[in-house]
Protein backbone atom coordinates (compact mmCIF):
# COMPACT_ATOMS: atom_id res chain seq x y z
CA UNK A 1 0.00 0.00 0.00
CA UNK A 2 1.50 3.59 -1.28
CA UNK A 3 0.30 6.36 0.61
CA UNK A 4 1.43 10.47 -0.45
CA UNK A 5 0.81 13.61 1.50
CA UNK A 6 1.73 17.18 0.30
CA UNK A 7 2.10 20.09 2.81
CA UNK A 8 4.14 23.50 2.16
CA UNK A 9 7.48 24.75 4.09
CA UNK A 10 9.38 27.49 3.85
CA UNK A 11 13.02 25.81 3.21
CA UNK A 12 15.45 26.15 0.60
CA UNK A 13 14.78 25.22 -3.15
CA UNK A 14 17.62 23.94 -5.59
CA UNK A 15 17.17 21.89 -8.96
CA UNK A 16 20.66 20.25 -8.73
CA UNK A 17 22.20 19.63 -12.16
CA UNK A 18 24.83 16.80 -12.21
CA UNK A 19 25.07 13.57 -9.79
CA UNK A 20 27.82 11.45 -9.02
CA UNK A 21 28.34 8.13 -6.91
CA UNK A 22 31.10 6.91 -5.17
CA UNK A 23 31.57 2.87 -3.05
CA UNK A 24 33.67 1.21 -1.44
CA UNK A 25 34.24 -2.07 0.11
CA UNK A 26 33.94 -2.89 3.92
CA UNK A 27 36.29 -5.94 4.98
CA UNK A 28 34.70 -8.22 7.53
CA UNK A 29 34.05 -6.51 10.51
CA UNK A 30 35.31 -3.14 10.00
CA UNK A 31 34.21 0.13 9.46
CA UNK A 32 34.68 2.65 6.46
CA UNK A 33 34.17 5.97 4.80
CA UNK A 34 33.42 6.67 0.89
CA UNK A 35 32.72 9.79 -0.58
CA UNK A 36 31.33 11.31 -3.69
CA UNK A 37 32.88 14.86 -4.79
CA UNK A 38 31.31 17.16 -6.86
CA UNK A 39 33.30 18.13 -10.57
CA UNK A 40 35.62 21.35 -10.52
CA UNK A 41 33.25 24.73 -9.97
CA UNK A 42 30.29 22.58 -8.76
CA UNK A 43 28.80 22.39 -4.92
CA UNK A 44 26.70 20.32 -3.05
CA UNK A 45 23.42 20.43 -2.57
CA UNK A 46 22.97 17.71 -0.86
CA UNK A 47 23.99 14.13 -0.43
CA UNK A 48 22.25 10.49 0.01
CA UNK A 49 24.08 6.93 0.44
CA UNK A 50 23.40 3.03 0.59
CA UNK A 51 24.50 -0.29 2.33
CA UNK A 52 24.56 -3.93 1.09
CA UNK A 53 22.81 -6.64 1.92
CA UNK A 54 22.41 -10.11 1.18
CA UNK A 55 21.66 -13.46 2.33
CA UNK A 56 18.52 -15.16 2.49
CA UNK A 57 17.18 -15.37 5.40
CA UNK A 58 18.13 -11.67 6.86
CA UNK A 59 20.44 -11.72 9.01
CA UNK A 60 21.38 -8.54 11.11
CA UNK A 61 24.86 -9.44 12.44
CA UNK A 62 25.75 -10.55 8.46
CA UNK A 63 24.71 -6.80 6.27
CA UNK A 64 26.71 -3.42 6.25
CA UNK A 65 25.03 -0.40 7.82
CA UNK A 66 24.92 3.16 7.42
CA UNK A 67 26.26 5.13 10.52
CA UNK A 68 26.80 8.65 9.53
CA UNK A 69 26.08 11.17 6.41
CA UNK A 70 27.49 14.19 6.51
CA UNK A 71 28.96 16.81 4.19
CA UNK A 72 32.71 17.08 4.41
CA UNK A 73 33.28 20.19 2.20
CA UNK A 74 31.25 22.31 -0.08
CA UNK A 75 31.54 19.99 -2.80
CA UNK A 76 31.94 16.72 -0.92
CA UNK A 77 29.36 14.13 0.29
CA UNK A 78 30.88 11.31 3.14
CA UNK A 79 28.68 7.96 3.94
CA UNK A 80 30.20 6.03 6.70
CA UNK A 81 29.19 2.84 7.49
CA UNK A 82 30.27 -0.62 8.94
CA UNK A 83 30.21 -4.00 8.19
CA UNK A 84 28.48 -6.26 10.33
CA UNK A 85 29.28 -9.77 8.93
CA UNK A 86 32.52 -11.66 10.02
CA UNK A 87 33.26 -13.64 6.92
CA UNK A 88 32.46 -11.55 3.77
CA UNK A 89 32.92 -7.79 2.14
CA UNK A 90 29.80 -6.01 1.87
CA UNK A 91 29.64 -2.07 -0.08
CA UNK A 92 29.25 1.04 0.88
CA UNK A 93 27.93 4.25 -1.26
CA UNK A 94 27.87 7.76 -1.26
CA UNK A 95 25.66 9.82 -3.94
CA UNK A 96 26.40 13.56 -3.92
CA UNK A 97 23.92 16.01 -5.64
CA UNK A 98 25.47 19.22 -7.65
CA UNK A 99 24.89 22.68 -8.83
CA UNK A 100 27.39 24.94 -11.07
CA UNK A 101 29.28 27.84 -9.37
CA UNK A 102 30.65 28.43 -5.87
CA UNK A 103 28.10 29.14 -3.21
CA UNK A 104 29.02 30.55 0.61
CA UNK A 105 29.89 27.23 2.86
CA UNK A 106 26.64 26.42 4.53
CA UNK A 107 26.37 27.14 8.60
CA UNK A 108 26.96 23.49 10.31
CA UNK A 109 24.83 23.27 13.50
CA UNK A 110 24.79 19.66 15.45
CA UNK A 111 22.96 18.85 18.33
CA UNK A 112 23.93 15.43 20.10
CA UNK A 113 21.26 12.98 22.57
CA UNK A 114 22.59 10.17 24.26
CA UNK A 115 20.33 7.00 24.31
CA UNK A 116 19.36 4.19 26.58
CA UNK A 117 19.39 0.57 25.66
CA UNK A 118 16.56 -0.91 23.91
CA UNK A 119 15.37 3.40 23.64
CA UNK A 120 14.38 5.18 20.99
CA UNK A 121 14.80 9.02 21.13
CA UNK A 122 15.18 12.08 18.75
CA UNK A 123 17.08 14.97 18.45
CA UNK A 124 16.94 18.14 16.65
CA UNK A 125 19.41 20.91 15.11
CA UNK A 126 17.98 24.28 14.32
CA UNK A 127 19.48 26.50 12.16
CA UNK A 128 20.08 30.69 13.21
CA UNK A 129 17.46 33.23 12.51
CA UNK A 130 16.84 34.24 9.13
CA UNK A 131 18.20 30.54 7.53
CA UNK A 132 16.92 27.65 7.13
CA UNK A 133 17.91 23.71 6.79
CA UNK A 134 19.11 23.24 2.85
CA UNK A 135 20.41 19.51 3.45
CA UNK A 136 20.77 17.40 6.83
CA UNK A 137 22.93 14.48 8.18
CA UNK A 138 22.72 12.50 11.21
CA UNK A 139 25.74 10.57 13.09
CA UNK A 140 25.55 7.47 15.19
CA UNK A 141 28.92 4.80 16.51
CA UNK A 142 30.13 2.59 14.57
CA UNK A 143 31.85 0.74 16.71
CA UNK A 144 30.43 -1.91 19.40
CA UNK A 145 29.05 0.11 22.45
CA UNK A 146 30.40 -2.99 24.65
CA UNK A 147 32.09 -6.34 24.28
CA UNK A 148 29.46 -8.73 22.87
CA UNK A 149 27.24 -6.16 20.77
CA UNK A 150 26.80 -6.74 17.31
CA UNK A 151 26.07 -4.39 14.53
CA UNK A 152 23.98 -2.13 14.10
CA UNK A 153 23.84 -0.13 17.71
CA UNK A 154 21.49 2.41 16.61
CA UNK A 155 18.74 2.17 13.95
CA UNK A 156 18.03 5.22 12.11
CA UNK A 157 13.72 5.30 11.64
CA UNK A 158 13.89 9.51 11.06
CA UNK A 159 15.16 11.99 9.43
CA UNK A 160 13.30 14.94 8.48
CA UNK A 161 12.56 18.79 8.82
CA UNK A 162 10.29 19.69 11.51
CA UNK A 163 10.46 23.86 10.42
CA UNK A 164 12.23 25.33 7.98
CA UNK A 165 15.33 25.70 10.33
CA UNK A 166 15.15 22.60 11.93
CA UNK A 167 16.42 19.22 11.26
CA UNK A 168 15.84 16.45 13.27
CA UNK A 169 16.95 12.54 13.60
CA UNK A 170 15.69 10.01 15.10
CA UNK A 171 17.15 6.38 16.28
CA UNK A 172 16.42 3.31 18.47
CA UNK A 173 19.55 2.02 20.17
CA UNK A 174 19.51 -1.41 20.10
CA UNK A 175 22.56 -2.53 22.32
CA UNK A 176 21.68 -4.71 25.10
CA UNK A 177 24.33 -2.94 27.46
CA UNK A 178 24.95 0.44 26.51
CA UNK A 179 23.97 3.95 26.32
CA UNK A 180 24.58 4.83 22.65
CA UNK A 181 24.95 8.65 21.16
CA UNK A 182 22.89 10.10 18.15
CA UNK A 183 23.66 13.29 15.93
CA UNK A 184 21.30 15.52 13.82
CA UNK A 185 22.82 17.93 11.42
CA UNK A 186 21.79 20.63 10.00
CA UNK A 187 23.25 22.42 6.53
CA UNK A 188 21.83 26.43 6.72
CA UNK A 189 21.69 29.04 3.85
CA UNK A 190 18.96 30.96 2.71
CA UNK A 191 16.68 30.15 0.50
CA UNK A 192 12.28 30.28 -0.82
CA UNK A 193 9.94 27.80 -0.44
CA UNK A 194 9.80 24.02 -0.05
CA UNK A 195 7.02 21.17 -0.22
CA UNK A 196 7.48 18.03 1.30
CA UNK A 197 5.56 15.25 -0.22
CA UNK A 198 5.16 11.61 1.58
CA UNK A 199 4.62 8.22 -0.27
CA UNK A 200 4.64 5.49 2.02
CA UNK A 201 4.62 1.72 1.62
CA UNK A 202 4.33 -1.51 4.08
CA UNK A 203 7.38 -4.40 4.72
CA UNK A 204 6.71 -7.83 5.47
CA UNK A 205 8.57 -9.85 7.94
CA UNK A 206 12.21 -10.51 6.54
CA UNK A 207 11.49 -8.57 3.75
CA UNK A 208 13.10 -5.69 1.49
CA UNK A 209 10.63 -2.99 0.48
CA UNK A 210 11.70 0.48 -1.18
CA UNK A 211 9.37 3.75 -1.81
CA UNK A 212 9.79 7.00 -3.92
CA UNK A 213 7.94 10.09 -3.13
CA UNK A 214 7.35 12.27 -6.31
CA UNK A 215 7.40 15.82 -6.48
CA UNK A 216 4.65 17.73 -8.16
CA UNK A 217 4.43 19.00 -12.15
CA UNK A 218 6.72 21.96 -11.94
CA UNK A 219 8.70 21.30 -9.35
CA UNK A 220 12.14 19.50 -8.33
CA UNK A 221 13.61 18.14 -5.39
CA UNK A 222 15.88 20.06 -3.35
CA UNK A 223 16.59 17.24 -0.75
CA UNK A 224 14.92 13.92 1.21
CA UNK A 225 14.41 12.69 4.58
CA UNK A 226 13.08 9.23 6.08
CA UNK A 227 10.96 7.58 8.80
CA UNK A 228 10.36 3.81 9.47
CA UNK A 229 9.22 1.92 12.40
CA UNK A 230 11.32 0.21 14.82
CA UNK A 231 9.81 -2.27 17.45
CA UNK A 232 13.17 -3.87 18.23
CA UNK A 233 13.72 -5.74 20.88
CA UNK A 234 10.57 -7.04 20.56
CA UNK A 235 10.17 -9.16 17.54
CA UNK A 236 6.62 -9.91 17.45
CA UNK A 237 5.74 -5.85 18.38
CA UNK A 238 5.93 -5.21 14.30
CA UNK A 239 8.34 -4.47 12.00
CA UNK A 240 12.02 -3.10 12.83
CA UNK A 241 13.13 -1.58 9.50
CA UNK A 242 16.73 -0.99 9.23
CA UNK A 243 17.87 1.79 6.41
CA UNK A 244 19.29 0.41 3.29
CA UNK A 245 19.61 3.65 0.81
CA UNK A 246 18.90 6.84 0.33
CA UNK A 247 19.09 8.73 -2.77
CA UNK A 248 17.72 10.67 -5.94
CA UNK A 249 15.33 9.38 -8.50
CA UNK A 250 15.82 11.59 -11.15
CA UNK A 251 15.23 15.24 -10.57
CA UNK A 252 11.65 15.08 -9.24
CA UNK A 253 12.04 12.34 -6.75
CA UNK A 254 13.52 11.10 -3.60
CA UNK A 255 13.80 7.35 -2.54
CA UNK A 256 14.48 5.05 0.26
CA UNK A 257 15.15 1.19 0.47
CA UNK A 258 15.19 -0.79 3.79
CA UNK A 259 14.89 -4.44 5.16
CA UNK A 260 12.37 -5.55 7.92
CA UNK A 261 14.46 -7.02 10.53
CA UNK A 262 11.82 -8.99 12.22
CA UNK A 263 12.20 -12.75 11.08
CA UNK A 264 8.97 -14.54 11.85
CA UNK A 265 6.61 -11.76 12.14
CA UNK A 266 5.07 -8.04 12.08
CA UNK A 267 4.97 -5.30 9.53
CA UNK A 268 6.78 -1.88 9.10
CA UNK A 269 6.09 1.00 7.29
CA UNK A 270 8.77 3.41 5.76
CA UNK A 271 8.31 6.67 4.30
CA UNK A 272 10.28 8.49 1.89
CA UNK A 273 9.96 12.20 2.28
CA UNK A 274 10.73 14.39 -0.57
CA UNK A 275 11.51 18.38 -0.20
CA UNK A 276 10.40 20.30 -3.63
CA UNK A 277 10.19 23.38 -4.79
Amino acid sequence: MLIFVCVALTAPAFAFGYFRSRTTDLFPATRGAVRATCPIGEHTDFGGGWSEVLGRPIAPGAMAYVTDMHMATGATWTVNGENGSTSAKRRLGSYVYCSAGTRGVPTTIARTVSIAPFAERSVTATCPPKLVVIAGGFHTPARPAHPGDTPPRALVNGLELTSARSWRATARNVSSTAWITLTAIAYCGHGPTVRVVTASTSVGAASTGNVAAVCPTGTKLAFGGYRATTFFPNAFGGGTIAAEGFGAQGHDAWGVSGINLNLLSGVGQMVALAYCS
